[in-house]
């Protein structure tokens, strides 16, 4: 994955984190992860996008977990 950096102070930040593309991987790299965490109106959000790498082609899939701090009944 590929980090950039930005000297804005400001809280949106934007898309900081990138999925690598299959052509600047190693061969060894199989998969790769990123997940983010996110406020929502009743809890947080984690939210895991998965990269799976085969030959020449990879497959995109994606994982949302709510976690709610609220109690209902």
């Amino acid at each position: 994955m590929k980090k950039s950096y930005t000297n804005s102070k400001h809280k949106n930040i934007g898309n900081c984190l990138q999925i690598s593309e299959n052509k600047n991987l190693p061969s060894e790299v199989f998969r790769q992860e990123l997940i983010t965490w996110e406020y929502t109106n009743t809890g947080i959000k984690k939210t895991t996008t998965v990269r799976t790498f085969n030959e020449d082609n990879y497959i995109d899939s994606f994982v949302s977990e709510p976690i709610a701090f609220k109690k209902f009944h």
